[in-house]
C-alpha cells in the first residue's frame, strides 16, 4: 500500500527536548479556524464493533447510541495498526484479543464503514488507537525494534499482555505508524483521534540502541548496560532526572506530530489525550506522562479515573476524583480548549452510573460512558435525557470560586525532599487535603496552576491557598504581590519559596516583602504546643509534625499564634490593600482524607478518619479573616454535601449556578467500613439550609433538578446586593440557578 501526502510535510523521525511542562511564554499550539462547539456538551459512548461488521449491524449500532441520547461514540476494539492479513493474535496476548482488531487494510475499511453510519445519524467519531503496543509476531521480523528493560536485559512485555516497540526513537518504526496514520485518517473521516500507550511502562524501559544513542545525542551520556541500573534509577541522581524530563517530551513531541498531522488534514477534528489519576506522581516517574503537558499535546484533555478496589469504590473516593477534575480544568485553561475537560470513569454498578454523572456534572466536566451493557441501559437513559433536556445549563461556565488552591507540578515532581518519584505524593495529598477541607466547608474553589501564577491569571480568586510551596520562581512572586497588593489574599503554609524555579536556593527579598518573614531553610522537629492569641477564640493545637524555622523582619507583621518556645506560627502581614498569611507549620497535613491508594477505603476493613477538626478550625478562621465577603455562602447543609459554583453569560444575562450534590451517604467516621453503603441518597434535614450570593439585581431564582418534573421559582430576599435563598429539597442533585438580567 502506498500513503502519500501531508505526512511528508510534517513528519521527522527525529527527536529534541522542550522545556518540561511548558513555559508562561510556549505558544501552545497555533491557532486555526475550527469548529467545536459538539464538544461542549459531550454526551460521549463506546462503540465496540465486531470484525466484519456489516453495513447494516453498523446502522443498527449508531441508530441506537443516538437514541440513547449520546452525540458522539469513540471506537474501540480496533486500535492496532500493524496487523497483517495472516497474521494470528495469540492466546496470551489479552491486550489485542480486547482491543486488537482486524488486519490493518480490512480495520480501515471497517472504521470508515462505522464512521459513515455515525455521521449520517448526526453523531461525531472519535478514532481510538495505539502506538506503543505490538505483538510479537511483529517483533519477531522486527526484533531490533523492541523496547528493552534495562533491569532485566529482556524484551519487556507491560502489564496488557502487549509487547512493546521503541515508539519514541525508532526512525523505521515511526515512518511506518504515521503512513499508517495518514490513511486511516483519510479514509475514515473521523472527527478527532485518541492514541494511546505514548508511553514507557516503567523508568528502566530504554535499553533497546535507538532509545541508548538519542538520549547520548541528546543528553550526553550513557544509560546503565542492560541487566544492570540499580542505584542510577534514583531520583538523588541528576542524570536520572534528565532522562525522566528527556521521556516526558519524547511523548509530547509524538502526541503533537499525530495532532499536527490530524489538523492538516481535516481542522475542524480534535486530538484527544489523557492521564489516568492526574494527581499522582507516579504516571510521570513510572510512564513518562506528566499531566501538565497534556495540553501541550492535545486540543481536548480527559482523566482516567480509577479508585482503588475490586469493585472500584467510587462512591467513598467522590472528593479525589473532584480534585482530579478541577485539576485538569484548570489545565486546559492553560490551551487552546479553554475549560473544556473531560472524564472516563468505569461505572461497574447502576449507582456507579449515577453517582459518576452527578460528581462530574458538579464540577462542569463532561463524561465518556464507557462500554454500553445491560446495567448501563436502565440507569442511564433518565440521565441522558435530563442532560440533552439542560444542555444549555453547562455550555460556557466558568468557575464562580473566589477561594484557589494552587497544585504546582514543580512542587509534586521536582522538590527535593518532597516531590520526585513516589515522594511527590506528599506534596499533592497535602494539596487535595486542602480540597477535601474546602469540600467539607461547602466552599466553593477551583484551582490554579504554575502557569495560572507565571501569567498572574488569578480568575475569579479573591483568596490564594499555597500549600508547601517550595518552589516559586521569582516571576511567580511578583505576580502574586500584584494580586495582593490589589486587594486579594494569599495563605501559605510550610515551607514556601525557599527554592527558586530551578530548585535553587532562592532569595527572599519577595518572600520578605510579602509576608513579612524569613525562612533559613531549616525546621524544627518535636513534639510542640501551637497557641493563638485568646482574642481569636480558637483551640491550642498539638503539633508533632516539622515546623519551619521562621523569624519575623517586618514590624507590621502581627503574631496571631505562637508554639510552645514562643516562635511565631501564624503571621499575618498587610501587603498594599490586601494581606497575606504564613503558617510555619503545613496545616493541610493534618486533615489527611484518602488519596488514592494512601488511606484506602475497603469495605469490611478499619479506616481511620484522620481529619483533625481542630486544624480545620484554624483553617477556616484563617480563610474567614481573609475573605470577609465570599462570593457564595452554603449554611446549613451537612458534610458530605457537595457545594460549587459557576458562572455563565448568555443573551439575556449572568447566571450563578449553585451546584448541590448529596453525597452524605459516603461520609464517613474512624471505623469498619460497612460492605454495602445502605440508602445512597438519604433524605436530608434542610430546614436551615440557605445559599447567599453576592449578585445584585437578580431577576429570578430556580431551582432545576433531575428529582423534579419541572423547574421550580424560589422566592428570595435581596440586600445591598446579596441574596438569599432557602433550599427546598436535596434529593440527589440540584442546581440552583440566580439569574441576572442583561443590562
Amino acid at each position: 500500500m502506498r500513503v502519500i501526502g501531508a505526512l511528508q510535510a510534517i513528519v521527522a523521525c527525529g527527536i529534541f527536548i522542550m522545556p518540561a511542562f511548558g513555559n508562561a511564554g510556549e505558544v501552545i499550539q497555533a491557532s486555526r479556524e475550527r469548529s467545536v462547539e459538539w464538544t461542549k456538551n459531550l454526551r460521549l459512548t463506546t462503540l465496540r464493533y465486531p470484525a466484519n461488521i456489516s453495513k447494516a449491524q453498523a446502522a443498527s449500532m449508531a441508530k441506537e447510541a443516538k437514541e440513547a441520547g449520546f452525540n458522539a461514540v469513540i471506537l474501540d476494539g480496533h486500535r492496532y495498526l500493524f496487523r497483517e492479513d495472516d497474521e494470528v493474535y495469540g492466546p496470551k496476548e489479552s491486550f489485542f484479543q480486547y482491543a486488537g482488531g482486524a488486519p490493518f487494510n480490512q480495520s480501515v475499511a471497517e472504521a470508515k464503514l462505522v464512521t459513515e453510519a455515525c455521521h449520517e445519524k448526526g453523531l461525531k467519531v472519535i478514532g481510538h488507537l495505539t502506538i506503543g503496543c505490538v505483538t510479537k509476531a511483529y517483533l519477531d521480523k522486527h526484533p531490533e525494534q523492541a523496547v528493552i528493560d534495562i533491569a532485566t536485559g529482556e524484551v519487556f512485555t507491560n502489564q496488557f499482555g502487549a509487547q512493546t516497540v521503541s515508539w519514541a526513537s525508532n526512525p523505521e518504526f515511526r515512518k511506518e505508524f504515521f503512513r499508517r496514520l495518514e490513511h486511516y485518517i483519510k479514509e475514515t473521516g473521523i472527527d478527532g483521534l485518541m492514541v494511546d500507550e505514548a508511553q514507557w511502562f516503567g523508568p528502566t524501559k530504554g535499553g533497546d540502541p535507538y532509545t541508548r544513542a538519542a538520549v547520548k545525542r541528546d543528553l550526553g551520556f550513557d544509560l546503565p548496560p542492560n541487566g544492570s541500573g540499580g542505584d542510577w534509577f534514583t531520583t538523588a541522581n541528576p542524570d536520572y532526572r534528565k532522562w525522566v524530563d528527556w521521556r516526558a517530551e519524547q511523548s509530547v513531541a509524538t502526541q503533537r506530530q499525530m495532532r499536527d498531522l490530524l489538523h492538516s488534514l481535516n481542522p475542524d477534528a480534535e486530538h484527544w489525550i489523557y492521564i489516568s489519576s492526574v494527581g499522582h506522581p507516579y504516571a510521570y516517574y513510572d510512564e513518562g506522562v506528566c499531566a501538565d503537558n497534556l495540553i501541550r499535546s492535545a486540543d481536548f484533555i480527559g482523566v482516567e479515573s480509577e479508585p482503588p478496589g475490586r469493585p472500584r469504590q467510587y462512591p467513598y473516593y467522590w472528593k479525589n476524583i473532584s480534585m482530579d477534575m478541577k485539576f485538569l480544568r484548570a489545565l486546559s485553561e492553560n490551551g487552546e480548549a479553554g475549560s473544556r475537560s473531560w472524564a472516563l470513569l468505569y461505572s461497574e454498578s447502576p449507582l456507579d452510573w449515577v453517582w459518576n454523572y452527578y460528581t462530574a456534572t458538579a464540577q462542569n466536566t463532561r463524561m465518556w460512558w464507557e462500554i454500553i451493557t445491560d446495567q448501563k441501559k436502565t440507569a442511564v437513559p433518565p440521565l441522558l435525557a435530563w442532560d440533552v433536556a439542560h444542555e444549555k445549563l453547562f455550555e460556557d461556565c466558568t468557575s464562580a470560586a473566589d477561594v484557589a488552591i494552587v497544585i504546582s507540578t514543580a512542587n509534586r515532581l521536582k522538590h527535593p525532599n518532597q516531590g520526585r518519584g513516589w515522594e511527590g505524593s506528599v506534596w499533592m495529598r497535602g494539596a487535595y487535603n486542602l480540597g477535601s477541607f474546602l469540600f467539607d466547608q461547602h466552599i466553593p474553589f477551583r484551582v490554579l496552576t504554575d502557569r495560572h501564577l507565571q501569567e498572574g491569571r488569578f480568575e475569579n480568586a479573591k483568596v490564594v491557598l499555597l500549600p508547601s510551596m517550595a518552589i516559586l520562581d521569582a516571576q511567580q512572586l511578583a505576580q502574586l504581590e500584584k494580586f495582593v497588593s490589589a486587594g486579594g489574599s494569599v495563605i501559605a503554609t510550610g515551607e514556601i519559596a525557599t527554592l527558586d524555579g530551578t530548585g535553587q536556593p532562592a532569595d527572599q527579598q519577595r518572600l520578605k516583602a510579602l509576608f513579612g518573614v524569613r525562612l533559613d531553610g531549616s525546621t524544627i522537629s518535636g513534639s510542640t504546643t501551637l497557641s493563638p492569641l485568646k482574642e481569636m477564640g480558637l483551640p491550642e493545637l498539638k503539633w508533632e509534625k516539622e515546623r519551619q524555622n521562621v523569624s519575623l523582619v517586618s514590624g507590621d507583621a502581627i503574631v496571631r499564634a505562637s508554639d510552645s518556645a514562643k516562635a511565631p506560627v501564624w503571621v499575618e502581614h498587610a501587603f498594599g490593600k490586601g494581606k497575606a498569611v504564613y503558617f510555619s507549620v503545613p496545616l493541610e497535613r493534618s486533615y489527611q482524607t484518602q488519596f488514592y491508594a494512601f488511606e484506602a477505603i475497603e469495605p469490611g476493613k478499619y479506616w481511620k478518619d484522620q481529619r483533625d477538626p481542630l486544624a480545620a478550625e484554624w483553617l477556616r478562621a484563617a480563610l474567614s479573616f481573609a475573605l470577609k465577603e465570599p462570593a457564595v455562602t452554603a449554611v446549613g447543609f451537612p458534610k458530605g454535601v457537595v457545594v460549587d459554583a459557576w458562572s455563565q453569560d448568555n443573551s439575556n444575562g449572568r447566571n450563578l449556578q449553585v451546584y448541590l450534590a448529596n453525597f452524605t451517604a459516603a461520609e464517613l467516621s474512624s471505623g469498619i467500613v460497612p460492605q454495602e453503603m445502605g440508602e445512597p441518597f438519604p433524605e436530608l434535614d434542610l430546614a436551615r439550609a440557605y445559599l447567599q450570593v453576592r449578585l445584585p439585581e437578580v431577576e429570578s431564582v430556580k431551582l432545576v433538578s433531575p428529582d423534579l418534573a419541572a423547574s421550580l421559582d424560589l422566592p428570595f430576599e435581596e440586600k445591598e446586593g446579596v441574596t438569599k435563598v432557602k433550599v427546598p429539597q436535596l434529593k440527589r442533585f440540584d442546581i440552583v440557578v440566580f439569574h441576572q438580567k442583561k443590562p
